[in-house]
């Protein structure tokens, strides 16, 4: 079998378990939140309109990997 390496599901465990591991490391979402701590409701709403069709995008007509991405994304905070 004659995979690429962008199709191999060993690479994408890795990709997934590193992501995990940046995001305990680094907390990108407490980062975030000092950021638009302050701001105006209207802008953080209107990016979690943005984040809700993409998801609702991905989870429709996505890859597995993508899914995979999106979902550990969204369980990393």
């Amino acid at each position: 079998m004659n995979r690429s390496i962008i199709n191999n599901d060993r690479i994408w465990g890795s990709v997934l378990i590193a992501l995990g591991i940046a995001a305990v490391l680094f907390q990108p979402f407490e980062q975030i939140d000092k950021y638009i701590r302050g701001r105006t409701d209207t802008a953080l709403t209107f990016l979690l309109l943005i984040i809700a069709v993409a998801l609702a995008g991905v989870a429709f007509m996505g890859r597995p990997t993508q899914k995979a991405f999106w979902l550990v994304w969204m369980v990393a905070p």
